[in-house]
């Protein structure tokens, strides 16, 4: 990935890269990751093949 001034700046301001300067190395990049990963088939990766627990697991607090 490459670190573009971009991709620095935008991460920090909290506005992705890809949105506000697709046209920037790193937001290529990402995207093509992105695309790559969607692509993939769940042979590939088994844990999205996976179900959630039925129930929750561990200790559960009230919230304040």
């Amino acid at each position: 990935m490459p670190l573009t001034l971009a991709l620095r700046e935008q991460s920090d301001g909290g506005l992705p890269v890809v949105l506000s300067a697709p046209e920037d190395a790193a937001a290529a990049a990402l995207t093509s990751a992105a695309k790559r990963l969607i692509a993939m088939d769940t042979a590939v990766l088994p844990m999205a093949s996976v179900a959630a627990p039925a129930k929750p697991v561990g200790m559960s607090l009230p919230m304040v």
